[in-house]
Parts: structure tokens; C-alpha cells; sequence
């Protein structure tokens, strides 16, 4: 017997569902008929595919990264899926497919209520990760840790770029929204030997060979490839000379300049500038304001000009020039020309560092000779124009005798 059932569609999304019928009081030719089972059971098949909203997102540690050679730098990556819903959703694949670049690749995953089948442990290499569950609502963040090796990077900039996605092999499954089922990053890698680490944020302009830049007013990030010249203008700006014999203006504000590799001519001229050479035979002018100037590797000039200003030559022949102002000097290693010019200036010595002649050293003006590395006054003798310390002639002082010192005027550092 075959009994018709209306039955409703639902505007939901549900599981099969089960109904009764009951038969009671059935008349058939004048007669009542009477059946040994009289209650039927029928099933409502939910066979409405399922549909839901499956999202990524993608999102680093790192929009620009200046690598020095031979710098490995840690990098992350945070993936997250989410099932907006309204159905469930399993037999879902979250993938990233990670550059050559990267190296040493871990990730694992962590979840709320309602995810599942994801993993939990840390894993190697690319991100595959199958048979995820989430319920409506649910998601799963999962923490990408790469390293970035410089050996293995050879262009001068290099766009790192990879795409993170989440698909279901379920094929009663409908995605409603495919445009947000990949997530794409970019890390813009740029091979710069510098000498101290920043975080590079929007603010980078990257000046080509055969370029000229200056920045905006507001701190603003320059890094030049080429012959090229850079000017800070307004705002604590940060110039980066990387390859080629550069030009690095810094404007007013406390701006860093770095020449990188070459023979760079750097001017800090407003405020309280930062300025290093690098590697090469470098020019470096503080001009205005305490300034700290490092000449690096090479024969450099250093120039304080006014101020109270710091400078160190570091390896090579370097000359430098305090000018007005309190300043402290410091030839580092190679045999140096220091000139104080006005002001209570120090000339800092140290052992291993070299034979400095220090032209204008002037007891009236309050200079002082410091005595760096664990150098004390007891470590030293006096002949003629020359301090000595243990056999090395530290510095000459020209046209003055240096048996008329005593320790008042040495200052350690």
C-alpha cells in the first residue's frame, strides 16, 4: 500500500530526518480494516548539496628585508581559514607552496571549537594539510617559520611571492565565495651590506641605477642601486648607498646615512645625524648638530665640522677632522691623522689599533687622550712625541712633548 506524504522544502541546510505514520480507522467497502503493523516510518533524504564560505588569509613578518652577505634572518608566515558557513564542511586541504628561498621550513596548526583533523605538531617543509573539518564558525591559524639565507640569493632585489588556498574535495560541497579561497604575500628581498637592522615599512623608495631621489617630508626610507644621488629633505630619514660610489644628503633631521659598498660621499647637515661609510674610500660630513660618524672598511675623511660630534674611522688610513665643538676621536685600526680643531676634544687610543698622529693636540683647550680596550695610564711610557704601550707606538703627537703628561690628562673609555 503506497500512502502520499507532502513534504515541505526548508530554507536551512539540515541532516536526514525521520517521520511516522500512523494508520487508524482505514474503511475499505463498508469494512474496517486492521493491519499488523500499523504505523509506517519514512525518511526525508537531505540531498541539497552543502554550501559554505571557505577564507583565507595570509599575512608575514616581513614587507621589506635588507640582507647583508652571508645573513641568515628568521621569517614567519600566518595563515588563517575560517568556514563562515552555514554548513559544515570536511575533506577540506589547506596548501602554501613556499619559495626555493626559503629554507628550513616548519608550520603547525592551532584551532577553535569546531575544527578538526588538522595538524597540531610541527611539520616539515610545505604547508599540505588534508582531511580539515570546520564547523560554521570555526578556524585554523597556522604558523608558517622560514629562514632566508643570503648565500642563496643573488639578484639585488627579489620579490618572494607565494599564494596560501583552502579547497574541499567534498562534492556535495559548494563554495560561495571562490574569490577569497587564496591569500597571497610578498616579501621584497634586497641585498644592501649595511651595518645596522631596521624594520622597512611602506615608506621605502628603491632608486634604480641612473636614478635621483628625494624623499617627502616625514621619515622617509631611500635604498639606492647605482651611482646615484639621495636626498633625506625633512624628517628623520634612512639612505642606503648599497653598491656604487653614491651621493647621501641627509637634510634636516636626525638622519641615518649608510654608504654601503664604494667610495661614497655622505652629508648629514641639519640636527643630530648618523653617518657610515662602509666599505670603500668614503667622505663623510656631519656638518650641523652631534653627529656619530663611522668611516668602516678603507681610507676615509671623516669631518665633524659643528657640534659635539663622535667619530671613528674604523679599519684603514683615515683622516679625521673634529672642528668646532667638544668632539671625540678615534682612528681605529690603521695608522690615522687626527686634527680636534676647536672645543675639549678626546683622541681615544687603543692597542692593535695602529699608529695615530694627532696634529693638534692642545692642553689649553682641555683635550684629553682616552685610553679604550682596558688601556690604562700604567700601561703606558713616554719618548719624545710618541705614547707607547708595551713596545707599540700608539699615537704622535705633533710638536709636543709627551713626557709633560701625567694621568689628569687621560680619560678611560
Amino acid at each position: 500500500m503506497t500512502i502520499p506524504v507532502d513534504v515541505n522544502g526548508d530554507t536551512l541546510l539540515e541532516i536526514d530526518e525521520t517521520f511516522f505514520v500512523n494508520l487508524s480507522n482505514i474503511q475499505a467497502g463498508g469494512r474496517t480494516v486492521s493491519f499488523a503493523d500499523d504505523q509506517g516510518i519514512g525518511t526525508i533524504l537531505n540531498d541539497d548539496p552543502r554550501e559554505a564560505d571557505l577564507a583565507i588569509t595570509k599575512t608575514d613578518n616581513l614587507d621589506y628585508l635588507l640582507l647583508n652577505d652571508e645573513q641568515i634572518v628568521d621569517s614567519s608566515y600566518t595563515v588563517v581559514v575560517t568556514n563562515n558557513g552555514p554548513a559544515s564542511v570536511s575533506d577540506i586541504t589547506v596548501s602554501d607552496i613556499l619559495p626555493a628561498e626559503l629554507t628550513n621550513v616548519t608550520w603547525s596548526g592551532v584551532g577553535t571549537a569546531g575544527a578538526s583533523g588538522y595538524e597540531t605538531t610541527p611539520q616539515q617543509g610545505n604547508l599540505i594539510d588534508d582531511g580539515i573539518t570546520l564547523d560554521p564558525g570555526a578556524s585554523i591559524e597556522f604558523t608558517i617559520k622560514a629562514e632566508i639565507d643570503s648565500s642563496n640569493i643573488t639578484d639585488l632585489v627579489l620579490l618572494l611571492s607565494n599564494t596560501a588556498s583552502v579547497t574541499s574535495s567534498d562534492p556535495d560541497f559548494i563554495e560561495l565565495d571562490p574569490i577569497n579561497n587564496e591569500a597571497t604575500d610578498e616579501t621584497q628581498l634586497i641585498r644592501c651590506n649595511h651595518d645596522f637592522t631596521i624594520t622597512l615599512g611602506d615608506n621605502v623608495t628603491i632608486v634604480r641605477p641612473g636614478d635621483n631621489a628625494h624623499s617627502t617630508p616625514g621619515d622617509d626610507i631611500l635604498i639606492d642601486f647605482g651611482r646615484n644621488h639621495l636626498v633625506g629633505r625633512d624628517g628623520n630619514d634612512i639612505l642606503f648607498g648599497c653598491t656604487d660610489d653614491d651621493r647621501l644628503v641627509g637634510d634636516n633631521g636626525n638622519d641615518t646615512l649608510d654608504g654601503g659598498d664604494g667610495d661614497d660621499r655622505l652629508l648629514g647637515l641639519g640636527d643630530n645625524d648618523y653617518l657610515i661609510g662602509g666599505l670603500g674610500n668614503d667622505n663623510l660630513n656631519g656638518h650641523q648638530g652631534d653627529d656619530e660618524l663611522y668611516g668602516g672598511d678603507g681610507d676615509d675623511e671623516l669631518f665633524g665640522v659643528a657640534g659635539n660630534d663622535s667619530l671613528d674611522g674604523g679599519d684603514g688610513d683615515d683622516e679625521l677632522y673634529g672642528g668646532a665643538g667638544n668632539d671625540t676621536l678615534r682612528g681605529g685600526g690603521g695608522n690615522d691623522i687626527l686634527r680636534g680643531g676647536g672645543g675639549m676634544d678626546i683622541f681615544t687610543l687603543a692597542v692593535g689599533d695602529g699608529t695615530d698622529l694627532i696634529i693638534d693636540f692642545n692642553l689649553r683647550q682641555g683635550d684629553l687622550i682616552g685610553l679604550s680596550g682596558g688601556l690604562t695610564f700604567n700601561d703606558l711610557s713616554f719618548t719624545g712625541n710618541d705614547i707607547i704601550a708595551g713596545g707599540e707606538i700608539l699615537a704622535t703627537l705633533s710638536r709636543f712633548d709627551t713626557t709633560t703628561l701625567d694621568e689628569s690628562n687621560f680619560v678611560l673609555i
